[in-house]
This record gives C-alpha cells, sequence and structure tokens, in this order.
C-alpha cells in the first residue's frame, strides 16, 4: 500500500507511522459497498451500481467477501433508456445473488418508455436462474425484505437513484 499513497501525497513526505491512523480510519467512499448498518444478524450496504459491469463488480466483490452467506439485492433500475439497452444484462448479474427484489425503474430525467419496465430486468434474471420478488411500492420493501432475511445475511440496496434511502428503513424493520 505505501507505494500507491506516497506518489500523491503532497511534499514534505509525512512518515508512514504518521499516515498510518488516517488510512485506518478511511471508511471509502459513500455509495460504493458502504455498510449502512447491521441488525438482527443481518449487514446492509449500499451501491450506487447501476450498469451491468458494475453490478456484477459488486456482487462479486461481495460473495468473496461473505464467503456462503447470503446475498440479498435489493435494485432499482436507473433510466428507461439504459433498461431497455442492458435489462438481459442487468437480469444476469443479479442472478449473483442469492434473492432479489426489483423495484420499478427510477426515471430520473426521462419520460416513461412504452414496454420499457423493470419486469425486464425480472425475467432475464429468472432466465438466469435467479430468485426475484417485484416490490412496486418503495414502502413495502423493508417488510418484504425482513420476510426474507435471516442472520447471517447481507442486504445489497443497489442502484443510482432513491434506492438507498432503503437501507435505514430496512434496518429500522429488522430491528423491530
Amino acid at each position: 500500500r505505501r507505494f500507491t499513497v506516497r506518489p500523491v501525497l503532497p511534499e514534505p513526505l509525512r512518515p508512514l507511522s504518521e499516515l498510518a491512523p488516517a488510512l485506518a480510519a478511511y471508511t471509502g467512499v459513500k455509495r460504493r459497498l458502504q455498510l449502512k448498518g447491521e441488525a438482527a444478524g443481518v449487514q446492509v450496504i449500499d451501491s450506487y451500481a447501476h450498469h451491468p459491469t458494475e453490478m456484477t463488480a459488486d456482487l462479486e466483490a461481495m460473495r468473496g467477501a461473505v464467503g456462503d452467506a447470503r446475498i440479498l439485492v435489493v435494485f432499482q433500475p436507473h433510466l428507461f433508456s439504459r433498461t431497455q439497452e442492458l435489462g438481459k444484462e442487468m437480469g444476469q448479474a443479479l442472478a449473483l445473488a442469492d434473492a432479489c427484489v426489483v423495484l420499478d425503474i427510477y426515471p430520473a430525467r426521462e419520460d416513461p418508455v412504452p414496454g420499457v419496465t423493470s419486469e425486464l430486468i425480472i425475467e432475464a434474471a429468472r432466465a438466469a436462474g435467479a430468485d426475484v420478488t417485484a416490490v412496486h411500492d418503495k414502502a413495502e420493501v423493508p417488510d418484504a425484505v425482513a420476510g426474507m432475511a435471516k442472520a447471517g445475511d447481507l442486504v445489497l440496496t443497489m442502484g443510482a437513484g432513491d434506492v438507498t434511502d432503503l437501507g435505514p428503513r430496512i434496518l429500522d424493520r429488522l430491528k423491530n
């Protein structure tokens, strides 16, 4: 690590012994596999991944971190155009999880596109062998996840939209 950090440090260089506490305290970047908390033995992590390549990378990283523990993904597709273009690949990425909850598309700046819904992703995920639940009302997600999750599981909220707001709500539901 020393060699990857030193080239970006300003002069004069500080001894690594002075830098170690700051590096040890670094928790990463928000929404990039960010730990939101733990309740009832279930960890909840938030991911900004919304492209199949990012989704696959995050799910593979989480699988490496948790081993045989179950990974439950709450995925919110971002943009109709992206879903139309990459829905199949998103579904294939979600098949890396043990179970998925897929929400409706977060439109951001786009108007709906006829025939383009999260169902494109759900069908592709199921075709790839995924256990998928469609949830159209975000308010129902904490209950849905609480009904699926058990101690030792990891819940990963994933997407570029407001799915990030669900992490704390899932934790609250798991606590009760």
